[in-house]
């Protein structure tokens, strides 16, 4: 047993002052009115559009809060009745944002917006301009050292104009389609699924106006409110009742990444799943789900190639993997995982051969620096970058790849590699109700609202062995159950007869035959008695 406790209090109500520097109280209160005040411009250019007759050209990004901010944009364009042409990117031969390639193919004039990019697209927006284009940008990104030269611009993180900053690209998306149609409009169901989506899968903060965002998207999505496309995949990744924004970041974001992180033109695969109308929609979805299989190989076949336990226990205070066996469409997952295991920041880069530069993801689990800030402060080392604190994506020659590891070495605080398991609050079994109960309140979980890990020991009455490949443990106790996934090297170890177990995991629910029951999702136990 090698654990560590994480947190220096040991109650729910002192984990969540630690972690957010907020009672429970004001994590579950919802600030009823949230505005992104320049989306009122957006609304009323959209409207000039229309009047007009003009082309209105969207362009996105091939993530999957780019998929959700697509979709979002075009219900509101075809609920509004525009003219209008989407465009996302090709992640491969385009890349990342509004480009001069992607200007060339956008005809003089019309009305040019983008969401979930274009903060730092200089170039490419005053090239619009010179051809007669009014622009528009939504994003959630940090700016560079100026702003693009665009008609109005939407960017909580880099102009400040919002009652709350925190929005990804779909949560954007959705305040203008609040802006325009009112909150109780009956197409705000549809679209708050698609938000949720995005708010979860783009990892920003799960607090405030984004917690409602998720909450409510959560809550349609139980109700069936999305789009065909969109519950035939929650089906398919067997989303129920009692799925939490966890679940939707396990089993519904990678789906939904894969399609553009696998295929040049990828994304919008996601977008002709997911919407409405369309034939064949079943036989889309399940190419969506194949293309994350591929993914999931490809991501282990890389880092089995990895001596994680190396570079976690050296010197080194960053991480950078060159290699170009790793698809350029999974260098970001690489890079998590390496930053999840070593906790140091890593940079995952492969050559593209089309332009032979270097392209990579970076990946940190640290607030203490922003990885966007870290390139920033040598940008004459980059082609191009982007991102937020602790994601990004580069560009770069291969030449610099050192010499920038060796800038930031200098810069980085040192990290002490630990691989006891944390946990954070120790509970009496005879309190597990109540603790349970108060966790469960402080749902939906994520970036900025952590889940406490708990530990306990439990009374067994009894065990099974379970799953299609008899790697899932399930304990029941008395009135709650605990269950560990791929858990055969437990199962190997464990005694025929088992009373009491010493576990450390986090609250959950399980859903069977409608009957929801409280369970602990166990990250490690042993044997007690």
């Amino acid at each position: 047993m090698n654990w560590k406790k994480a947190t220096r209090g040991n109650s729910v109500e002192e984990f969540v002052f630690e972690k957010t520097g907020k009672s429970i109280a004001q994590i579950i209160h919802m600030v009823p009115e949230y505005r992104i005040y320049r989306l009122n411009e957006v609304k009323n250019a959209l409207f000039e559009a229309k009047l007009r007759n003009m082309l209105v050209t969207l362009v996105s990004d091939f993530d999957d809060d780019g998929i959700q901010s697509t979709l979002i944009m075009t219900y509101i364009f075809a609920a509004m009745g525009l003219k209008y042409q989407l465009i996302i990117p090709k992640r491969f031969s385009e890349g990342y944002g509004l480009s001069m390639k992607i200007i060339e193919r956008v005809p003089n004039g019309g009305l040019l917006v983008t969401i979930d990019n274009g903060i730092k697209a200089i170039e490419p927006i005053a090239e619009a301009k010179r051809k007669g284009m009014k622009v528009i940008i939504m994003d959630h990104h940090e700016a560079g050292a100026k702003l693009p030269a665009a008609d109005i611009i939407v960017d909580p993180k880099a102009v400040g104009e919002a009652d709350y900053t925190e929005y990804c690209g779909a949560g954007i998306a959705y305040k203008l389609a609040e802006e325009i149609f009112g909150k109780d409009h009956p197409i705000m169901k549809k679209l708050s699924c698609f938000a949720a989506i995005g708010t979860i899968g783009d990892s920003v903060e799960i607090s405030e106006d984004n917690r409602k965002i998720v909450i409510d998207g959560l809550e349609n999505m139980k109700y069936g409110k999305g789009s065909e496309g969109l519950k035939m995949l929650l089906e398919a990744q067997k989303f129920s009742e009692g799925s939490t924004a966890t679940d939707v970041a396990f089993n519904i974001v990678p789906v939904l990444n894969a399609c553009g992180r696998l295929k040049d033109d990828g994304a919008k695969m996601g977008v002709v799943a997911l919407i409405d109308g369309g034939r064949e929609k079943r036989e889309k979805v399940n190419e969506l789900l194949e293309l994350n299989d591929l993914r999931k190989k490809l991501v282990e076949e890389a880092v089995s190639r990895l001596d994680l336990y190396a570079m976690a226990v050296s010197k080194d205070r960053s991480i950078f993997v060159v290699d170009n066996q790793i698809p350029l469409g999974i260098v970001g997952i690489v890079a998590g995982k390496i930053s999840e295991y070593t906790g140091k920041p890593a940079f995952v880069l492969a050559k593209d051969e089309t332009t032979g530069f270097y392209k990579g993801s970076a990946r940190s689990k640290s607030n203490d620096y922003s990885l966007a800030g870290l390139m920033e402060a040598h940008a004459e080392l980059f082609v191009g970058f982007g991102g937020h604190l602790k994601a990004a994506g580069l560009t770069m020659k291969e030449k610099n790849i050192m010499v920038f590891k060796n800038a930031i070495e200098k810069e980085l605080p040192d990290v002490i590699f630990d691989d006891a398991i944390p946990y954070d609050i120790e509970i009496l079994e005879a309190d597990f109700p109540m603790v349970a109960a108060q966790i469960l309140s402080l749902e939906p979980f994520g970036e900025g609202n952590p889940a406490p890990v708990i530990r306990l020991q439990m009374t067994v009455d009894n065990y099974s062995i379970i799953g299609k490949n008899k790697d899932t443990l399930k304990f029941t106790g008395f009135g709650y159950e605990a269950i560990m996934f791929h858990a055969k090297e437990h199962i190997s170890m464990l005694p025929k007869h088992v009373s009491v177990i010493d576990l450390i995991g986090k609250v959950g629910v399980n859903v069977f035959r409608g009957n929801i029951t409280t369970q602990i999702n166990i990250t490690d136990f042993v044997v007690l008695r």
